[in-house]
Parts: structure tokens; C-alpha cells; sequence
């Protein structure tokens, strides 16, 4: 109904506010929903929208005025009478309400709004309820779920009937919307779930987020998206002073909870409602407070709001906290990360154990300079194993020390001990591979020495399963995947780093082979244990899920997909991926530029591949993309060099990928540049082809066999069964290739038929077509004139208003039209418009 710009994520609670504002019968609204859930941001924007809503008159409760007479209704009175007696003040507020109105056009009523009146005292409701009652006023009330006087509130919204809309928190979708409004343009999906993890999609602390990365500088613009390059702003004073507004406004109780829980970490529910008073129930998804009912255990739902939290409660309040935590015995449950800190900061000295399982959390948390800054505190000749394995966990975590192994080595061994060298050994083995790809044999541990090493046996199998995608035997590759991605081993590097490399491998095996949902299933379940993960991974993971719907002809939605991963591998490219993302990137803007009729390429100029990152990425699979991403750049190109695509396709055939290789001579077949050119390139595929092939690289074998040789009958058996097994880019230029046949023979109404198959097809995959269906649908040859009688025709226009238009007579309009249909294989108007395929096809 309305376009309510920034607060779009509220259309539906904002209409129905709307709907109860122009309702000349309705008493008001009470709007409910916990502190910061964006209700003032919300009803202020229905407001401005001058609907003709009637005066505003604004009233403020709070605290302080519960304690005066008339409350929250106090500013309306008049100032020369100290104490006015009950009836005297509510005559007062009444001549204050008819002096307003006085000025307005008659029959509109007075809008009171009520802010925060989870502090609403018993006469200012009582007051409120009998200027609803008798017509005058109309009332918008703003309260949180937890009110200081629940009669007051209850009198006040059951004696007016007000209607209750209830705010909850933001999705992820509506936080991308929101963030979007309040930067100069869109941010990527996944900079939205970061800060939707980060701040439990409180549209406040959204805001606050928002504005304290663009002061530090954490987002950066990459192709008109903006995108973070790191989860979360640093403290500063404006960030501690929006926080600590946000903290006022909840209840005493619930104040005292969140720092006690921003300190500390979980705690039992219990103890929580011991020390505090606060009585929680249930999962409240839009509250600060998290409950997790399988562990009874409350947390803050946001790490944002509970890191700036803890730095602004001053030290004298933090004191008195911990002593009353100390004073509950909460601390004789297992200790975290948190509160070791806590307890480190208030000058204690934890036990090493404690130290080594609050590590341990923040690493798992990928908090790892956090859990470095912890393990210093314990002395050298204390290291176990296992604070020493931790100790490896949080410098690989770290970046800065990923391209300097003989730094992570020393920092490793602050002393020397027998002890520690397996574990060095091991480091220096994971350090080698994410700097190298592969495992150094002269450091990794074998035979007993590697049994039960978590890095090296997954390395080895990732290593082992890129070895069979190379070799084109995909279903062996996925199948070692499948099997590590069962495990869930403790791990030196990052377990986010392995699962990518098993996701990807998975990803782009299963969409070689035809297996598009396998693909799709693998990268949607990709688990995301904390925004670091969101960071690092969805970059690539985006790129996957684009490659796919890419091989399956859904170009469309694979142009939208890969736009976004362009802007987060940008930032983050831990596989190596950008350089082959920016190519498909400029070979799906070029097909979308010339569908929309243009025939233009983007107008951001390609860029080579070694001005994508800052850096030249070391990732797999860089090096053996590198020339099948040349392969796409050169067909986004206006004019294809043929001569550069053989230069590529012979570069590629160096290289030990035979999945490139197949998947460069069929995209170069199927673009259909010259007829010589094509059909070496088929006599090449079909040559190639693997013993072990899915079913993708089956029917585009023979697909090539069939449109070589030029058999109707044969081409419409497998386009049927294409479209059986759900290989839809096969289908559709199967059909393509036969209307090129009927085309050359005898064009006419047989022709038709399958322009229309090809169009009912073309609608299902998004309407986009590609190469030699794009050329296909282009060569129908009709002139200048007749496409502007078709976009008339399709307009709704008579032959009659046609030739008005355009004007020459109704009988040239009649003969255009037989001579379209014939072309087209039509016979009615009808079909003319139900026909996707000729949307902007000049």
C-alpha cells in the first residue's frame, strides 16, 4: 500500500497502523515490542506520510513522572495552579484537547501519542481512556512487553479497546533491507546475516552497527555492493553511549541481567533469576535475553550489544557484579570464556584448566586473538598439550601470521620441550599446505606418528579428492567428501577453512555430473557457526551456488548470485575463486545487456584477472581456472576472438583438469561463432569424453552428435529427454538447433511450434537466453517496422489504433501482422502475447 523507504521491513505492521488511524470508528493502537525493536522509527514514518491523521499531541512517560500528579498527562496542565484537585486537572485536559481541536477541520479527532508507556501511571491512563471514550481523541500507545505497573498499562489498553500490533525482530532479509536504506547502496546477503548475527536483528542496534563500521571504515564498496571486512566494529565512545541508551530503557531487572551476562557469559537461569530477580520463561526471540532451554542456560542474544556493554559498565559497577557472582557460587559450573576473562581483568588468577577451556571456547567461537591474549597469561613451564594445542589454534586462526610459518613456529614454542615437538611437527605440516596446497613429506608425521592427527588426515583427503576431480572422476571425489564431512574432528587451522574446501569440491563435482540438487544441498547446508565463518566462506560459497544455476541455463538468477559473490570474494578469497567469479560475472552481464536490447557489455570496464584482490590468491583453484575464465571473459566480449578462444582452449588443454577442458568446449560449441570452429570443437568433446561421465557431460555429448548431424526427429527425442532428467540447457538448445534446421529448409507454422516450446522452456529457467539460443531467437527476421507493431500488438492496441499510431493505413497494419505470424508460427494476437521470448528482442 505505502513505499515507507528505510522501514520497508514493516510494510505490514505499518499498514495496519494506517488502517487504524483513518478508521473514524477505531479508538487507536497500542504498538508492543522490547526496547530498540525500532516502534518510534516505525510510527513516525506512518505519521509523515500526511495522511490527514488529525493534531499530534506527544506524550512522554517515564519513571520520574509516575511519581507526580497526573503523571505523564503533567506537561498538559496549566502552569499557574501548583495542585490542581482531580476534577480541576481533568477539565484542564480537556479545554487543552478542544483548543486543539478548535483548529482543525471538523470531525477529526485529536492523535495522542504515548511513548514509552510501559511507565504509564494509573491517572494519566484512567484520563486517556475517557478522552478516547468521549470521542475527542484518538490514541497511539508505545510500550515494551514488561511494564513497571501492569494495571496502569492494562486499564489504559482495555479501557480504550485500543488494537495491539506486536513488534518482533528483524529476518535476515529485512536487515539487508534496512542496511541497504542506510548506506549509498545495497550491502551483500552475506554482510546482512553478519549483522543480523551480530545484533539479533534489533533495528537499533542494526543502526548503531551500521554507523560504527562506516566511522572505522569496515565496509567496503566492490562493485556497487557493500560489503564488511571484518564482523564487527571496535568500541568507541558513540558506540558505548547508543548501547547505554538502548540499556536504559529495559528494566531495572533486566538491566542488572545483561551486564551480569555480558561479563560472564551463559549462566544458568537460575542462578540468573537468583541474583537479579529476573524471571524468565520460554525463547524470546525478540528480547536481548537468550534461552536456551536445552542447556537452562540465558545468555545476550546479541555479541554486538554484549562487547560494548561490557566496556561502558564502569569499574566501581563491575566490581560489585563480580562480587555478587562470586557471592552466588554460580562460578562452581564450568567456566567459559567470559568469565575467565572477567576474572582475569578483576585481577584473579584462574587455574591453567580454566584457562585452556576458555581458549578453547573463544577459538571454537573464532575469537582467536581473544584466546591468544588469554593463554599469554599462563607461564611457559605450566604449557600442557593441550594449552599448546590451543595455542596453535588461536596464531593460525590469526592471519597476519598465515604467510610467515617460521613466525608461527617460534611463537609456537616460547620453550623448547619434548613434549611440544609432535606438535610442532604438525603445525609446521598445516602451516606448508595453506601456504603451498599440498603436504611437505619431509615434515608431516607418518605411519604411527600421523595416526590420530585431525589436519592431516582431513588435508590428505581434500588433497586426495581434487586429485579425482582433476581427473575427471567426479563421483569418487564427491564421494570423499561425503565422508570427511561426516567428521568433526578438533583441528590446529580453522574447521570453517576444511569444510569450505570439502563444500567446494562437493559443490562443483556434483554440478559437473548433473547432480544440480546434490550441489545446491551441499552449499545450503553449509553450517555458519559464528559471523567470522560468514566472513570467510559465503564469498565462495555464493560463487558455487551461481556456477550451478549457471550449468543449469538459469542465467537470470545466476547473474544475481554471482554479482554478490564478486563483492565478498573481493574482500575474502581463501579457495581462489574471484578470478573465475569476475569472468562468468562479465559473460552473464553481457547476455543480460543484449536480452534487454542494448548489445552493449556492462559499463564497468573488465578488469584483468590480477587486479582483482590486493594480492594474487593462493587458492586450488586459481590456477586451474585461470584459462577457463579467460574463455568467459573473451565471450563476453561483442566480437569473440576466435583465434583467443584456441589460444585459451590449448592453454587449458595443458592443464590436468579435464572437467575445465570438457565444460570450455562445450561453452565454445554451444555459443555457435562459426560453423568450422563449432564442429571442431564437437569432434574435440566428443573425443575427450570420460569413461566415467555424469549424466550432464552424457547428454551434451549427444546433443553435439545430434545438431552435427542435422536429424529433426533425433534432436526432439533428446530434447524430450533432457528435459526428463532435467538438463535444461540441453532441452532448450536442442530445440534451438532444430528451429535453426526449419529455419534454413522451410520456415512456416512447423517452425512455430517449437519457438514456442522453446519460449515455454526459455519462461521456466528466467527467460534469459544464451548463445545460440540468444542468435536463434534473434535471426526470426522481422524488420524494424514489424517489432514496433509487435510491442503495440502486445500493448493491447487494435489494428485500427496500430495505424493511427503509426500512421499508414488499417490494411498495411493487417498484412505486417500475417507476415509476423507467419514468421513467428502463429495464428492469433493471443499467442503473440503470451510469448516470454519476445520481450525486448530488437
Amino acid at each position: 500500500m505505502h513505499n515507507l523507504g528505510y522501514v520497508s521491513e514493516r510494510v505490514r505492521e505499518a499498514n495496519l497502523i494506517h488502517e487504524v488511524l483513518i478508521d473514524p470508528e477505531s479508538p487507536g493502537i497500542l504498538v508492543a515490542g522490547s526496547p530498540g525493536i525500532g516502534k518510534q522509527e516505525l510510527v513516525q514514518s506512518v505519521l509523515a506520510l500526511d495522511e490527514g491523521y488529525g493534531p499530534v499531541v506527544r506524550l512522554l512517560c517515564s519513571q520520574t513522572l509516575m511519581k507526580t500528579s497526573f503523571g505523564a498527562l503533567a506537561p498538559m496542565l496549566s502552569g499557574n495552579l501548583r495542585a490542581p484537585s482531580d476534577v480541576e486537572a481533568l477539565r484542564q485536559i480537556i479545554r487543552a484537547v478542544r483548543n486543539i481541536l478548535s483548529d482543525c477541520p471538523e470531525g477529526m479527532r485529536l492523535l495522542i501519542l504515548v511513548e514509552e508507556a510501559q511507565f504509564i501511571d494509573s491517572a494519566s491512563a484512567f484520563v486517556l481512556g475517557q478522552l478516547v471514550h468521549s470521542g475527542m481523541a484518538k490514541l497511539v500507545v508505545l510500550s515494551t512487553e514488561k511494564h513497571l505497573d501492569v494495571l496502569s498499562l492494562d486499564a489504559l489498553k482495555n479501557g480504550a479497546l485500543l488494537q495491539r500490533v506486536q513488534l518482533g525482530r528483524l529476518g535476515t532479509i529485512e536487515t539487508q533491507q534496512l542496511c541497504s536504506g542506510l548506506l549509498p547502496g545495497p550491502v551483500t546477503t552475506g554482510t546482512a546475516r553478519i549483522i543480523w548475527d551480530q545484533t539479533n536483528g534489533n533495528p537499533f542496534l542494526v543502526r548503531c552497527f551500521v554507523d560504527g563500521a562506516q566511522r572505522q571504515g569496515l565496509f567496503v564498496e566492490q562493485r556497487g555492493k557493500w560489503v564488511l571486512n571484518n564482523v564487527a566494529p571496535e568500541p568507541d565512545d558513540r558506540l558505548r553511549e547508543s548501547v547505554r541508551d538502548l540499556h536504559r530503557r529495559h528494566p531495572a531487572d533486566e538491566q542488572e541481567s545483561l551486564e551480569l551476562l555480558s561479563l560472564a557469559g551463559p549462566v544458568s537461569i537460575q542462578a540468573l533469576g537468583e541474583m537479579t530477580g529476573v524471571e524468565l520463561e520460554g525463547n524470546n526471540s525478540s528480547s536481548l535475553i537468550r534461552v536456551n532451554l536445552a542447556s537452562e542456560a540465558a545468555s545476550v542474544a546479541s555479541s554486538f550489544y554484549a562487547n560494548i556493554l561490557r566496556s561502558a559498565i564502569p569499574p566501581g559497577r563491575n566490581r560489585s557484579l563480580r562480587q555478587k557472582f562470586i557471592d552466588s557460587n554460580v562460578n562452581e559450573i564450568k567456566l567459559g570464556f567470559e568469565e575467565v576473562r572477567w576474572a582475569i581483568d578483576s585481577g584473579e588468577s584462574p587455574a591453567p584448566r580454566a584457562v585452556v577451556e576458555a581458549a578453547r571456547s573463544a577459538n571454537d567461537n573464532a575469537s582467536y586473538a581473544d584466546a591468544w591474549q588469554l593463554i599469554r597469561m599462563v607461564p611457559g613451564e605450566s604449557a600442557s598439550k593441550e594449552l599448546l594445542v590451543e595455542r596453535a589454534r588461536s596464531l593460525f586462526g590469526q592471519s597476519e601470521l598465515m604467510d610467515s610459518p617460521h613466525l608461527l613456529a617460534s611463537a609456537l614454542l616460547p620453550d623448547a620441550g619434548e613434549k611440544q615437538t609432535d606438535i610442532l611437527l604438525e603445525a609446521r605440516s598445516v602451516a606448508h599446505w595453506i601456504l603451498t596446497g599440498d603436504l611437505d613429506p619431509g615434515l608431516s608425521p607418518s605411519g604411527d606418528q600421523a595416526e590420530g592427527k585431525a589436519d592431516l588426515s582431513i588435508i590428505r583427503r581434500i588433497i586426495d579428492a581434487r586429485f579425482h576431480f582433476d581427473e575427471g572422476e567426479l563421483e569418487k571425489a564427491a564421494e570423499l567428501v561425503s565422508e570427511v564431512q561426516t567428521w568433526n574432528p578438533q583441528t590446529f587451522f580453522q574447521p570453517t577453512r576444511y569444510r569450505l574446501s570439502l563444500t567446494v569440491i562437493e559443490a562443483r563435482a556434483s554440478t559437473a555430473l548433473g547432480d544440480y540438487d546434490r550441489a545446491l544441498d551441499a552449499i545450503n547446508g553449509f553450517l555458519f557457526s559464528n559471523p567470522a565463518d560468514v566472513l570467510y566462506a559465503n564469498g565462495s560459497l555464493s560463487f558455487c551456488q551461481a556456477f550451478n544455476e549457471l550449468q543449469q541455463g538459469k542465467m537470470r538468477e545466476a547473474h544475481i548470485t554471482i554479482a554478490e559473490a564478486v563483492s565478498e570474494l573481493s574482500v575474502g578469497d581463501p579457495e581462489g575463486l574471484l578470478d573465475m567469479a569476475c569472468a562468468v560475472n562479465d559473460y552473464l552481464t553481457r547476455i543480460h545487456t543484449k536480452n534487454e536490447g542494448t548489445g552493449q557489455a556492462a559499463e564497468a570496464p573488465i578488469q584483468p584477472w590480477a587486479d582483482h584482490s590486493r594480492k594474487p590468491a593462493r587458492g586450488y583453484w586459481r590456477e586451474r581456472d585461470r584459462f577457463l575464465s579467460s574463455i568467459y571473459r573473451e565471450l563476453s566480449l561483442a566480437r569473440p576472438s576466435i583465434r583467443m578462444l584456441q589460444a585459451s582452449l590449448e592453454a587449458l588443454a595443458a592443464q590436468p583438469n579435464r572437467v575445465a577442458e570438457q565444460e570450455a568446449l562445450f561453452l565454445c560449441w554451444s555459443t555457435g561463432i562459426s560453423k568450422e570452429f563449432s564442429n571442431s570443437l564437437g569432434r574435440r568433446f566428443l573425443a575427450g569424453q570420460r569413461s566415467q561421465h555424469g549424466k550432464r557431460e552424457e547428454f551434451q555429448a549427444r546433443l553435439i552428435g545430434r545438431a552435427q548431424a542435422g536429424v529433426v526427429a533425433e534432436l526432439e527425442k533428446l530434447a524430450g529427454a533432457a528435459y526428463e532428467n532435467n538438463e535444461m540447457v540441453c532441452a532448450v538448445e536442442s530445440v534451438a538447433r532444430i528451429v535453426g534446421i526449419l529455419a534454413n529448409a522451410a520456415p512456416g507454422r512447423q517452425q512455430g511450434l517449437y519457438l514456442r516450446q522453446l519460449d515455454e522452456w526459455l519462461g521456466t529457467l528466467g527467460g534469459q537466453p544464451w548463445g545460440i539460443v540468444a542468435d536463434t531467437l534473434a535471426a526470426r527476421g522481422l524488420t524494424l517496422r514489424e517489432w514496433e507493431i509487435v510491442d503495440l500488438a502486445r500493448m493491447g492496441l487494435s489494428n485500427k489504433d496500430i495505424a493511427k499510431k503509426l500512421t499508414v493505413s488499417q490494411r498495411t497494419v493487417e498484412g505486417h501482422l500475417y507476415r509476423i505470424f507467419a514468421k513467428l508460427g502463429m495464428r492469433t494476437r493471443k499467442e503473440l502475447g503470451e510469448m516470454e521470448s519476445l520481450k525486448s528482442r530488437k
